[in-house]
């Protein structure tokens, strides 16, 4: 199996980004079947730290950090490459880079997501309702990364 190459996305990656954004939530059917165009996806992630996982040249997935928060607005992973490591390598890289304290939502309905979450030491802080269905608010602090990888 390939190793999975990140980087940070450049302009140049965004059409791409969009397209596989839109694709995944499509596929995951669990988000509103709205579909963003380049400008409204570039909007949702502006002033985010956006980073590319790559499988042999090709997108496979991306994560998108609010830094001020440290808060992981998005990542999502291409369904053709999901269950081969890539949103694994895409959140270390994410901790990496931004520290072992980060806090993410994740849609209640999305059952896949909230188990990859707290398999890798997030924990549930809270809860709510957003436009596209109830969430959990999970946070990730270096004594939750200890509990994580004990599991």
């Amino acid at each position: 199996m390939d190793r999975t190459e990140i980087t940070i996305a450049g302009k140049a990656d965004l059409p791409e980004l969009c397209q596989l954004f839109n694709q995944a939530r499509a596929e995951g059917d669990v988000f509103t079947s709205k579909h963003y165009t380049d400008s409204e996806f570039a909007q949702l992630i502006t002033g985010e730290q956006v980073f590319v996982a790559r499988l042999s040249g090709s997108v496979a997935g991306f994560a998108a950090v609010w830094l001020p928060d440290t808060f992981l607005h998005h990542l999502y992973v291409s369904p053709a490459c999901q269950h081969m490591g890539v949103g694994t390598a895409l959140l270390e890289h994410c901790l990496c880079e931004v520290g072992e304290t980060l806090s993410l939502k994740c849609l209640v309905a999305n059952i896949t997501a909230c188990q990859f979450y707290e398999k890798r030491g997030f924990v549930k802080r809270g809860k709510g309702l957003s436009p596209e269905g109830r969430y959990i608010l999970y946070a990730r602090t270096p004594f939750a990364a200890i509990r994580g990888l004990r599991e």
